[in-house]
């Protein structure tokens, strides 16, 4: 239901991050050896938070309804 969703979509960037290193990339290099990178890293845990407290509210406010 939408509550495996939201588990499967918030462990996506995890999986991005490791197939990343799977297919030769250092993501780590990259998020914490350039100012770019620390941005991007931040951006990404920003928006990540954002978008799992939000579908959480979202699935209370829809259960509260039914």
């Amino acid at each position: 239901g939408p509550k495996s969703t939201v588990q499967v979509l918030s462990l996506l960037p995890i999986l991005g991050f490791a197939l990343a290193g799977a297919l030769g990339g250092n993501p780590l290099e990259f998020f914490a050896g350039s100012v770019l990178g620390a941005v991007c890293l931040i951006a990404g845990l920003g928006l990540e938070a954002v978008g799992v407290a939000w579908t959480r509210r979202t699935i209370r406010r829809a259960e509260k309804e039914s």
